[in-house]
């Protein structure tokens, strides 16, 4: 049984804290790229995608944490809602078209958000959170 209050508590403290990880995460990459100038602009893409899996499976894991139960469901809700503010605030920033990056993007979220929240909903030690 789905107890909706506790899974909807994990769900948005899991997309605030992917949201905030990947902001992080991004500005740190941004300043490295600043400062370094030796990563070619090609990669740039792809290592914000690998950066964006990390975000969501740390936060997906403390979300299912939180949760007891449904990790697969949990995860592929903040997966969703992740890839869908990204894809948003793409196009917010410019008329940027879906490509073949955008499906590999939500394939990477998709798959490890869900892996971190099934395995945090699997972990022994759990997050209480009244």
């Amino acid at each position: 049984m789905l107890d909706k209050s506790k899974f909807l508590k994990s769900y948005i403290i899991g997309v605030l804290l992917s949201l905030l990880f990947t902001t992080v995460l991004v500005l740190l990459c941004t300043i490295a790229f600043t400062v370094s100038k030796k990563i070619p602009l090609d990669f740039i893409e792809y290592i914000l995608i690998g950066l964006t899996g990390v975000s969501v499976f740390f936060s997906s894991l403390i979300a299912g944490r939180i949760n007891t139960q449904n990790g697969l469901l949990l995860g592929l809700a903040i997966g969703a809602t992740i890839f869908v503010a990204i894809l948003i605030s793409g196009f917010a920033m410019d008329s940027s078209s879906v490509s073949i990056l955008t499906l590999i993007k939500a394939v990477v979220i998709l798959i490890f958000s869900s892996l971190g929240a099934i395995l945090g909903v699997n972990k022994k030690d759990r997050i209480h959170i009244k």
